[in-house]
């Protein structure tokens, strides 16, 4: 008789073959499946998110990023295709994407969001039909997720390399659509300009410092026209800006809360102070008497020797 682990390895390779998108949800479902059959059988059949959680759950995140990053340019060289072939999925992007442009023309600019279709924040992109172009998106989020969980975990090398070659493989597909642009091959370049600012939103701008990440894009992109970072990179230090804003909003509030009572007990510390009697509220001596030692003077104007005084906090 064959084991119940053999019919759950089974069930993954089925799942691999016709329903690949389901894997990541079943493995996430129970962890106490064999990994490394499951991994291999992941790797086999090219499923890359479940792969990825598979590694990941063994710490080797140099391997995840290698298959990632593997997966994204894969997913782009099938979108280079897509375009070429000019299938059903193509016919129905150029025609969303022409009702796009129309709206654009006669939409309040300031209420537009980049690369969708009409004025609603919730409306699906022009592209969604490109099954390639969805993958290419789901694997940006999938690493923005990694990332997130792993922040603690994962180097600072490993996520450089993961989101750096993910630009890096962008900048190759654009660098390779001709600059004679017919209405394909403009929509194939806007479409990787979006998704251009999404791995500097979502990936470098969140998980990687801006000083040396800028000066890594401009190394690694040397051999190409910087106007093809222009607008991912205004809309990334847009975003930026705003955060100083909330920086410099938060560093007022916190000035307000924190700095103004410490300012207000150290001048009521550092004034004069008229002493009302000289001789000790405690004990009645005199305060002028050495043998008694050193005084104390509450805020009240009262005096008191220092073993006379009252408790902490005492007020009159």
């Amino acid at each position: 008789a064959k084991s119940f682990e053999y019919y759950v390895i089974r069930y993954v390779e089925l799942l691999c073959i016709h329903d690949p998108r389901k894997v990541l949800a079943f493995m996430q479902a129970d962890e106490s499946l064999p990994l490394s059959k499951c991994l291999e059988l992941c790797l086999k059949h090219a499923v890359t998110d479940a792969a990825a959680h598979l590694l990941e759950r063994t710490g080797d995140f140099s391997s995840v990023v290698k298959l990632m990053t593997r997966a994204f340019n894969r997913s782009l060289e099938k979108i280079d295709e897509a375009f070429s072939e000019n299938g059903q999925a193509v016919a129905k992007a150029t025609k969303r994407y022409k009702q796009g442009s129309q709206s654009v023309t006669i939409a309040d600019p300031d209420q537009l969001v980049p690369g969708l279709v009409g004025t609603g924040v919730d409306a699906d992109p022009w592209w969604s039909d490109l099954a390639d172009a969805v993958e290419a998106q789901r694997l940006i989020d999938s690493a923005a997720e990694l990332c997130a969980r792993n922040a603690l975990i994962m180097t600072g090398h490993q996520r450089s390399e993961l989101w750096l070659t993910f630009l890096k493989c962008v900048v190759t597909s654009i660098q390779q659509i001709s600059d004679t642009l017919d209405k394909r091959r403009a929509m194939r370049r806007d479409l990787l300009l979006q998704l251009m600012s999404q791995v500097l939103e979502l990936g470098v701008m969140a998980f990687l410092p801006l000083p040396e990440a800028l000066q890594r894009i401009v190394e690694q992109n040397a051999d190409c026209p910087m106007s093809i970072f222009r607008a991912p990179l205004v809309a990334m230090l847009r975003t930026l800006s705003y955060q100083e804003g909330l920086i410099s909003a938060s560093n007022s509030i916190s000035q307000k809360d924190v700095l103004t009572g410490f300012w207000q007990s150290h001048t009521r510390r550092s004034r004069g102070m008229v002493v009302q009697q000289l001789q000790c509220c405690g004990c009645d001596a005199a305060m002028g008497d050495a043998s008694q030692g050193l005084v104390t003077a509450l805020q009240c104007g009262h005096c008191f020797h220092l073993s006379c005084s009252p408790k902490a906090g005492a007020r009159c």
